[in-house]
């Protein structure tokens, strides 16, 4: 939750000179259509990375996959291949650039 994450933040700018501060990274669901919301919310906190996977599942060539029998995925992605988009990740960094850039 970005309310959870502006805490975060804003618990380690009230003890920024502790060494134990953790670092906090955000990653869950960060993606061309979300990343304005968090830079926007989070910069003036401090943000200084982000993660995101950028990926989707996709078919995959494998012919044999016998009944009863799987990746241990289950879903579309039981016999698909997670593949990070670049094109995605392109877009999020670019709006990061164009935040920092403010």
């Amino acid at each position: 939750s970005l309310e959870a994450l502006k805490a975060l933040f804003r618990m380690n700018s009230v003890n920024e000179h502790s060494s134990s501060n953790p670092s906090v990274l955000p990653g869950s669901g960060i993606n061309p259509k979300t990343i304005g919301t968090i830079l926007d919310a989070l910069l003036p906190l401090g943000l200084r990375e982000v993660h995101l996977s950028a990926g989707a599942w996709m078919p995959s060539d494998m012919i044999y996959k016998p009944g009863g029998m799987g990746m241990g995925v289950g879903g579309e992605g039981e016999w698909g291949i997670w593949r990070t988009n670049e094109k995605t990740v392109r877009e999020v960094r670019q709006a990061v650039d164009d935040a920092v850039k403010k």
